[in-house]
């Protein structure tokens, strides 16, 4: 015998099989992501100024064009990502982390954001700020050859 509200939990039941459809194709999409750089979370200075200047050290030494400008940027906010989840560690509780490396990482954070905005802002032509002077006082502070 059919129930009055027997359509209205069909509909509710095929609502919910059409989302999980939907999440579990959208997490599993056709495209492939590279891999995300990662951090030595308990050690900032390990790894931090290696993977910038990985992404820069080329380019400061001519005039790339604004497509590798481009790439640089997006490669350095992919950093800002890894940097702010690092950060986030540090500042839980249960890491147990001291302040010191908390305070780390987000200067590191800030400097690598503030990269990401001079390369892309150049890229574009706005040459107002320099990534190059940026980036050299990156490399001074953080004791590395450019």
């Amino acid at each position: 015998m059919w129930k009055p509200g027997a359509v209205g939990m069909l509909r509710k039941i095929r609502i919910n099989w059409i989302l999980t459809l939907f999440l579990f194709v959208g997490s599993h999409g056709g495209v492939a992501e590279e891999p995300r750089p990662q951090f030595d979370c308990g050690d900032p200075l390990k790894t931090v100024p290696g993977a910038i200047n990985y992404t820069l050290g080329e380019l400061y030494h001519g005039e790339p064009p604004a497509e590798k400008l481009l790439a640089a940027s997006d490669e350095l906010k992919q950093l800002v990502s890894v940097a702010t989840d690092c950060r986030v560690y540090a500042q839980s509780p249960s890491s147990g982390s001291p302040q010191e490396l908390v305070t780390e990482w987000y200067g590191l954070n800030l400097w690598i954001s503030r990269l990401a905005d001079f390369v892309h802002l150049n890229a574009k032509g706005k040459n107002h700020v320099d990534w190059k002077v940026e980036y050299a006082e990156f490399a001074e502070l953080y004791e590395f050859e450019i």
